[in-house]
């Protein structure tokens, strides 16, 4: 019985301990979102779930381009002290308006991105020019060295 209170103690301090860190995260992760993207964590004494909110709906299964951009803006999160990081973007059917939006909220992170495409980079010219804005922006950057 004393066991079972120590662990149900332990549970509650936990989660008192946590909470706070996951509310400084998810704002983070938000930062790198497009407008309308709300990322959440849902916590309890049994497990974490994230999800997605797009006006009052949560969505904890992401299609393929979602999540490869959730996932993104979780990484770019992660780095607090502008030390260099770098993000590699699985190709998940990326279509030029969502991949042009996923990389203008990263470029403002300190990381850097590789995207890695399995179709002709070439049919959206605009789109490179950003990456490599992007990447020539941070190779600048003195902290590199």
């Amino acid at each position: 019985k004393s066991f079972e209170t120590l662990e149900q103690a332990l549970d509650v301090a936990l989660m008192m301990l946590l909470t706070p860190e996951i509310t400084k995260y998810c704002r983070r992760v938000n930062k790198f979102l497009p407008k309308g993207d709300k990322f959440g964590i849902r916590h309890d004494m049994k497990g974490f779930s994230i999800f997605l909110k797009r006006g009052d709906v949560e969505h904890y299964a992401l299609s393929g381009s979602t999540e490869a951009r959730v996932l993104a803006a979780m990484g770019a999160a992660l780095s607090t002290d502008d030390s260099p990081t770098v993000l590699v973007l699985d190709d998940r059917m990326w279509d030029a308006k969502t991949l042009a939006k996923t990389m203008e909220r990263l470029e403002h992170s300190s990381g850097f991105q590789a995207i890695l495409m399995s179709t002709d980079p070439m049919e959206d010219i605009d789109l490179i020019r950003s990456v490599w804005f992007a990447s020539s922006r941070l190779m600048s950057n003195d902290t590199w060295d």
